[in-house]
């Protein structure tokens, strides 16, 4: 993303060529950009949500039992002996 920032700066944005370009604004541009985005937005979301589903298929969670902590040790101890 980055990459392409600094592409867009350096050869649109800072010589000004944009400017020579004489862009008009239109409903049918301002739509055509809103459903593009839109557009890009829902798959993003609709894929990650396939992916998620895929991952957590693929590889569930296994519950490890816990080892015994030696804070738990020390507090039997303590409580045995004093």
């Amino acid at each position: 993303m980055s990459a392409l920032g600094l592409f867009n700066y350096y050869y649109f944005v800072f010589p000004k060529k944009f400017l020579n370009y004489n862009f008009k604004k239109d409903r049918k541009g301002t739509i055509a950009i809103t459903i593009f985005v839109l557009v890009i937005f829902i798959n993003t979301v609709v894929s990650s949500n396939y992916n998620r589903t895929k991952i957590f298929k693929m590889s569930p969670i296994e519950q490890i039992d816990k080892k015994p902590s030696l804070e738990g040790k020390v507090r039997k101890w303590f409580k045995d002996n004093f």
